[in-house]
């Protein structure tokens, strides 16, 4: 054999065993991925509270892994966090790389104390494989939680009767026993009525519930708004430990503003002749007015001369405002009385928009009617107006100072 021969079937077997060292290599390696719990917040997870839990995903092998999924299923007591997938594409693992994604679940409310499994799968295309991994779940304390507070009626008027109600959960795998619930009026404006502040129950299972209720009654001078009450739940589990937890309880008050329009004017109301007309406003109820308006609406009856409202802010309760247009009544009913159209535009202690028309009736008088009541331009009349004119300006001013000291 030549020595050409002999190297051309060298070269030959050599090239054959890189090629099936080639095949063999790509027929026996390629991706090895595995997934595992890096971290999880809070640690541990608690009953009825989401926990972020951060997987770690490693590529061990030779290989890219691409289209890399996870895919998780309901399992007690796991659940997807709501606006979240239940599968998930991670998208390659790179060959010897390692990726950490985060996911969010919400863990029962019943789960019990210990290790709690949570089951995946993953993989690539057809290819999955099953894993179980383990969180750690234990309440942070011995969970006892309001779930509800409710009143009948759900808005209570000043000065009425009203039951409240406080629903308690045992979120706990344990019961609790001695439970009581307090509620502190003193310094509110309620006072329980045929019932105690507080209450008792021997106890709760773990997982139940109960129901405490209580009648009161609100001041009648009580203010619209929102009121806190103070509330204290005392209970012990079967260990023998003791719990207090202390939290805060909204009740809310709306007694609808009551407001008194009245014409307090100097003078007789004359027909067919402008004239200044007071209108005054008392707030009598126990709810604050806001921003208020005071229109005079037009009406074939009577004009208005110059303005036609008035902005007088804010009038709390038994305070009063005046406002005063220049109008000219032109057609008085058949009893002699003269109509005016009022508009009161305001808001109430909740900030809601509150528009009410009221109509105004007093009597109007012709010339010829005053010279027959004496109260004309001839003989003693000038007199009389004079002194009606005082007696209303003195009324006026008594009630300009009571407002003010008010």
């Amino acid at each position: 054999m030549s020595i050409r021969k002999s190297f051309l079937i060298l070269a030959a077997m050599y090239m054959i065993l890189v090629f099936s060292g080639t095949a063999y290599s790509e027929t026996f390696t390629g991706s090895a991925v595995d997934v595992s719990v890096a971290k999880y917040e809070p640690y541990p997870a608690e009953p009825a509270r989401y926990v972020d839990i951060w997987l770690q995903i490693q590529n061990t092998g030779l290989r890219d892994a691409d289209n890399f999924f996870i895919e998780f299923s309901e399992n007690f007591p796991f659940s997807i966090a709501s606006g979240e997938s239940s599968k998930v594409v991670v998208g390659t693992v790179p060959a010897g790389g390692t990726i950490v994604k985060k996911f969010r679940f919400l863990v029962d409310a019943n789960a019990p104390t210990g290790t709690a499994e949570l089951t995946l799968l993953y993989g690539t295309g057809e290819v999955k494989i099953e894993k179980t991994l383990e969180v750690e779940v234990r309440a942070k304390d011995a969970l006892l939680s309001i779930s509800s507070t409710t009143t009948d009626p759900k808005v209570i008027s000043a000065g009425s009767n009203a039951k409240i109600f406080i629903g308690l959960e045992n979120l706990a795998a344990t019961l609790f026993q001695n439970v009581v619930v307090k509620l502190d009026f003193l310094g509110t404006a309620f006072t329980p009525i045929d019932s105690a502040s507080e209450k008792r129950i021997s106890a709760i299972a773990a997982g139940g519930s109960s129901t405490f209720f209580y009648d009161i009654i609100s001041d009648p001078s009580t203010e619209s708004g929102v009121y806190q009450i103070p509330i204290t739940i005392t209970y012990s589990d079967t260990a023998g430990n003791d719990y207090t937890k202390e939290g805060i309880i909204g009740l809310v008050v709306d007694t609808s503003p009551t407001l008194d329009l009245n014409i307090e004017t100097r003078d007789p109301i004359i027909l067919n002749k402008a004239q200044g007309i007071i209108f005054s406003i008392s707030n009598t109820g126990p709810s604050n007015v806001k921003f208020l308006t005071l229109h005079v609406l037009s009406d074939n009856n009577y004009t208005t001369i110059g303005r036609t409202k008035e902005y007088l802010g804010n009038l709390d309760p038994d305070d009063f405002e005046t406002a005063e247009f220049t109008i000219y009544p032109t057609h008085p009913s058949a009893s002699g009385q003269q109509d005016f159209k009022i508009l009161l535009e305001y808001r109430d202690a909740f900030n809601n928009e509150v528009h009410e028309t009221r109509t105004l009736s007093v009597p109007v008088y012709t010339e010829a009617d005053l010279s027959e009541f004496g109260l004309g331009t001839n003989g003693n009349s000038n007199t009389t107006i004079i002194v009606v004119a005082v007696l209303a300006l003195a009324y006026y001013l008594y009630r300009r100072r009571k407002k003010k000291k008010a």
